[in-house]
């Protein structure tokens, strides 16, 4: 059996629960918080890593841009996604 894929899932209490309940059934580890892009950056900053994070566009402390433009800065987004913060933050 491969390696098991990492989700943090950052969601309202009650979408979390039945999306993260759908997830580990399904094979995966998850890891859920807060819907707050500010907290999500400190995880990362603290050494969290997930293959994947799903998040709200609109959260409290930072919005899904901001936690994206956080991962550039951190070189923990993709290429793709730098380079798009790095021309949006520009204009």
């Amino acid at each position: 059996m491969g390696k098991m894929l990492k989700i943090m899932l950052a969601q309202d209490t009650d979408t979390q629960t039945g999306c993260a309940a759908a997830l580990r059934a399904n094979g995966f580890e998850v890891e859920t918080v807060r819907k707050d892009g500010a907290q999500i950056l400190r995880l990362f900053r603290q050494g969290s890593r997930p293959d994947v994070l799903i998040m709200d566009a609109f959260m409290q402390g930072t919005d899904a841009i901001g936690v994206l433009g956080g991962l550039a800065d951190m070189h923990l987004a993709p290429a793709g996604v730098r380079d798009r913060v790095k021309r949006e933050s520009a204009s």
